[in-house]
């Protein structure tokens, strides 16, 4: 799924500005705990990531090093958080792509699902 339209399908704001090198969005994971991330994608392959979304309703600085560690490029928040500026200038910095829907996470990963989105247990 293009990035433009993981946008346009979600109503989600781009929250920063960041050069991408991809354009296509083919995997999502979804986790407030970000523990979690780790500890379920320790296997999954490389392309996972780097094509990949991190969806989330954890708006702070852990979601971000967390997709910085696992080399997701773009990280979502749901139900409309925002974080705060310095966590929006440090996902800047690493070339993360910030957004923010209004949806829940799970209307969020379904929507994504729907649309051709593929998560870890599909692969």
């Amino acid at each position: 799924m293009k990035l433009s339209s993981v946008v346009d399908v979600l109503a989600a704001r781009v929250l920063n500005t960041v050069d991408l090198s991809i354009e296509e969005i083919n995997y999502a994971f979804s986790v407030d705990l970000m523990s979690d991330a780790f500890v379920s994608l320790k296997d999954a392959p490389d392309a996972f990531f780097q094509q990949g979304v991190l969806v989330t309703g954890n708006a702070t600085m852990q979601s971000i090093r967390t997709a910085e560690l696992l080399d997701f490029p773009v990280v979502l928040f749901t139900r409309n958080k925002i974080p705060t500026e310095t966590v929006l200038e440090y996902a800047t910095t690493k070339k993360i792509m910030v957004l923010s829907t209004k949806h829940a996470l799970f209307t969020t990963s379904g929507l994504l699902y729907k649309n051709n989105v593929l998560g870890y247990s599909d692969l």
